[in-house]
C-alpha cells in the first residue's frame, strides 16, 4: 500500500491535507445558502420562515450525529466513520440539487447535515493521536482556518458558478467532489501511529470498562462541560445565524447593496475565518501562557459589540465599516472555536476525547438549527413591518444571546482539568478517583 510508504511524519500530513479538503467542503456546504438564498426562495417558491427551516435542516441531524460521531471515532475508527458518511453526505447535495419541492430540498439538506456531521470529531481524535501539546492546539487551528476558504468558495464563487451553471448543478458537482474526498480518505487514512506517543497514555481501568452510555454520563456529570456547553450553543449559533444565512440578505435589502458587492462584504467573513483559527490558537499559546478562557471571553465581548455595532448604526454604517464588521465576525465569531475545542480536549481524559468533543458539538449545531429557524420566524414577521423593523428585532436578538454567551465565556474552568492517573480519574490538584467511581461526577476539592 502507498501509506506504507510514507514515513509517519509525512503520513500525518498527507491525512491532515484530505481531512482539509474535506472540512472545506463541509463548510462550503454550511455556508452556501446565504449566496443563492434569493434564488432559492424563488425557484422554490418559498419565503424567509421556510428558508429558515431549509437552512435548519442541515443543521438538526449535524447537531444529533455528533455524539455517534464521538462514540464511532472512539470505537469504529475515522476511516470507516469519515468514508462512509461522505458518501451519504455526496448523494444528499445531489439529491438537493434536483430537488423540484421543499421537501425534496429538505431531505437532501438532512442527508448532506448527517453526513458531514462525521468529520470534525474523527478529525479532532486523529490529531489527538498524531500531534502533541502544542502542535495539537497549532493544527486545529489550521484546519479551523481552512473552513475559510469552503465559505470564500460559498460567497462569489458560488455566486459566479451559479449564473453559469445555475444552483442546481452546483450542488451536484459539490456532490461529485465530496465522493472523491470519501475514497481518498478510505485509502489513505491510518488511525494512530505504530509506535505509542506521549499522548497515549493507557486507559485507566474505569474508562477500559465503561460503555458509550457510562463515558457520557461522566462526562454530563462533570461541571466543567456545562459553561461549555452553553458557550458552544450561542456562539456556534449566533455565526452561522448570522454569516450563514442572513448576513448576504441583510446587506441586500437594508444596505441596498448589489449582489457583487453584498458578495464581496460577505467574503470578508471567511478571510476572518482563514485568520481566525491561526492567530487565536498562536496568542493562546504564546500571548496567555497557554490560557484559554481570556481569549474566549473577549471573543465573546466582541461580538456583542460587533452586533451592537450593527444595531446601533442600522443603514448608516459606510462599506469600509461593513468590511471591518465581516472580518472581525469572521475572526472572532468563528476562529476562536478552535481555542473551544482545545479547552475541551484539555479538560477531560484522552480517552474519552472523541466523546466529549462530539458532546460539545452537539451543542454546537443545535444552536445553529434552533437560532436560524426561530430567526426565520422572527424575520418573516408581520408584512405590515418593514424589513429595517424586522432587522431591528433580529439584532435585538442576536444582542440578548450574545450576552449569554458571555456570561458563558466568564464560567468556564480550566482549573478542572481531567487527567487519567493511577488507574482512575482524577482532576488535577485532587485525590486520584478508584476504578469503581467512573461515572460518578468528580469532586470539586
Amino acid at each position: 500500500m502507498q501509506t506504507l510508504r510514507l514515513t509517519p511524519d509525512r503520513l500525518r500530513w498527507v491525512m491532515f491535507a484530505i481531512l482539509v479538503a474535506a472540512y472545506i467542503m463541509a463548510f462550503f456546504q454550511r455556508m452556501a445558502l446565504a449566496a443563492v438564498a434569493t434564488d432559492l426562495m424563488n425557484d422554490l417558491q418559498t419565503r424567509e420562515a421556510m428558508m429558515g427551516v431549509l437552512s435548519a435542516a442541515y443543521f438538526y441531524p449535524h447537531a444529533l450525529m455528533q455524539m455517534p460521531a464521538g462514540v464511532l471515532a472512539d470505537k469504529w475508527g475515522a476511516k470507516r466513520t469519515i468514508g462512509t458518511f461522505f458518501v451519504i453526505a455526496a448523494f444528499g447535495s445531489v439529491l438537493f440539487g434536483m430537488a423540484d419541492s421543499m421537501l425534496a430540498a429538505s431531505l437532501g439538506r438532512f442527508l448532506v447535515g448527517a453526513g458531514m456531521a462525521m468529520l470534525f470529531v474523527p478529525a479532532m481524535k486523529l490529531f489527538s493521536l498524531w500531534f502533541q501539546g502544542k502542535d495539537f492546539a497549532l493544527v486545529t487551528g489550521l484546519f479551523i482556518s481552512s473552513g475559510g476558504l469552503g465559505a470564500l468558495l460559498a460567497t462569489t464563487p458560488l455566486a459566479v458558478v451559479t449564473e453559469w451553471l445555475g444552483w442546481r448543478a452546483s450542488f451536484v458537482y459539490a456532490g461529485i467532489l465530496t465522493l472523491i474526498i470519501a475514497t481518498l480518505a478510505v485509502a489513505l487514512i491510518v488511525e494512530k501511529p505504530s509506535a505509542p506517543t506521549a499522548t497515549e497514555a493507557p486507559a485507566p481501568n474505569a474508562l477500559q470498562a465503561g460503555t458509550a452510555w457510562h463515558s457520557l454520563r461522566f462526562l454530563l456529570q462533570q461541571p466543567a462541560i456545562w459553561p461549555l456547553a452553553a458557550w458552544f450553543f450561542f456562539g456556534n449559533g449566533l455565526f452561522f445565524t448570522f454569516a450563514g444565512l442572513w448576513g448576504g440578505p441583510y446587506l441586500e435589502e437594508v444596505h441596498q447593496l448589489r449582489k457583487a458587492e453584498a458578495g464581496s462584504v460577505l467574503a470578508m467573513i471567511a478571510v476572518g475565518i482563514m485568520l481566525g483559527g491561526v492567530l487565536l490558537s498562536t496568542l493562546s499559546n504564546r500571548l496567555f501562557g497557554a490560557r484559554r478562557k481570556p481569549l474566549m471571553t473577549f471573543a465573546a465581548l466582541l461580538i456583542l459589540a460587533l452586533f451592537a455595532t450593527l444595531q446601533v448604526f442600522a443603514t448608516s454604517l459606510p462599506l469600509p465599516a461593513l468590511y471591518a464588521v465581516y472580518l472581525l465576525l469572521g475572526i472572532f465569531g468563528n476562529g476562536i472555536v478552535a481555542i473551544g475545542f482545545t479547552l475541551t480536549k484539555e479538560s477531560f481524559p484522552l480517552q474519552l476525547s472523541g466523546t466529549a468533543l462530539g458532546l460539545v458539538n452537539v451543542f454546537a449545531w443545535l444552536g445553529v438549527a434552533v437560532l436560524q429557524a426561530a430567526t426565520g420566524l422572527l424575520l418573516e414577521g408581520d408584512s405590515s413591518e418593514s424589513l429595517q423593523q424586522r432587522y431591528t428585532q433580529l439584532f435585538i436578538a442576536l444582542l440578548a444571546l450574545s450576552g449569554i454567551t458571555l456570561v458563558a465565556s466568564a464560567l468556564l474552568r480550566e482549573s478542572a482539568t481531567c487527567k487519567p492517573e493511577d488507574g482512575g480519574l482524577r482532576r488535577a490538584g485532587t485525590t486520584a478517583l478508584q476504578p469503581d467511581s467512573f461515572g460518578k461526577r468528580i469532586d470539586r476539592g
